[in-house]
């Protein structure tokens, strides 16, 4: 049997800590997380990132079920059931049963949940404001909404995204391709786009392209017509 950590005939796969998103992405949540704690206080009392996607979620949805906030905020059901009891516990939040329903919990929001969540809200923006610093000004807004699509994948109910499995690649330090690729790329993209004059150039050879075309393609009968009446021309002349 084959070893799991063994590539395909002794390729080694291109998998890389540089280049892996899942990697990448837990390393960028490390940053958030770190910029939440610094902006919004480091202290016992102070609020957790997930305590406060809770209390935002409730901000928004108050009075909605344990499997509501599961969904919205992307917190586990047996995890949020802990973070919830701790949070009932500090006063932040009420459960109590689903009127509609007896199985299910109702949460929401306590006057002191609410106070926390706005003392806490600007805190949270300040470090997001942060965070998208570090990106070009033009590419904030598409960073935001890719994340959300990576974000929804496993929802039904959101847009389906097609995801595009990674795949064994050759030794790019063997064989260099990988920067003869990029040059091409770059090459391509420093090509300026065409002036309206020489659309118009290339217009008017093509115009004059077809009409050399059409005069060597008509039919010979037309020539020998064409001969015969000036035959005919001459010979009244003559007369």
């Amino acid at each position: 049997m084959a070893s799991a950590g063994k590539g395909a005939k002794g390729k080694r796969p291109q998998w890389t800590l540089a280049t892996s998103p899942s990697h990448l992405l837990h390393r960028a949540q490390q940053v958030a997380a770190d910029l939440f704690a610094r902006n919004t206080g480091t202290s016992r009392d102070d609020l957790t990132p997930r305590q406060f996607a809770v209390l935002a979620a409730l901000a928004e949805r108050d009075g909605c079920s344990q499997s509501d906030l599961t969904a919205m905020t992307g917190i586990d059901r047996s995890t949020l059931a802990d973070l919830l009891s701790r949070m009932a516990k500090r006063g932040l939040v009420a459960r109590r049963k689903a009127p509609d329903d007896a199985r299910a919990n109702e949460v929401r929001l306590t006057s002191d949940g609410r106070a926390a969540w706005l003392q806490a809200a600007p805190a949270a923006i300040e470090a997001d404001l942060q965070l998208l610093a570090a990106l070009p000004r033009q590419r904030r807004e598409t960073f935001v909404s890719l994340l959300g699509l990576l974000a929804t994948i496993e929802d039904e109910s959101a847009p389906r995204v097609s995801l595009v499995r990674p795949t064994l690649l050759p030794d790019v330090a063997d064989t260099g391709e990988a920067g003869d690729a990029d040059e091409a790329g770059r090459e391509r993209a420093e090509v300026p786009p065409a002036s309206p004059k020489a659309d118009k150039r290339k217009t008017k050879s093509k115009a004059d392209a077809k009409a050399k075309k059409k005069s060597r393609d008509k039919p010979k009968s037309e020539s020998k017509r064409g001969k015969a009446r000036k035959g005919e021309r001459g010979k009244k002349r003559k007369s």
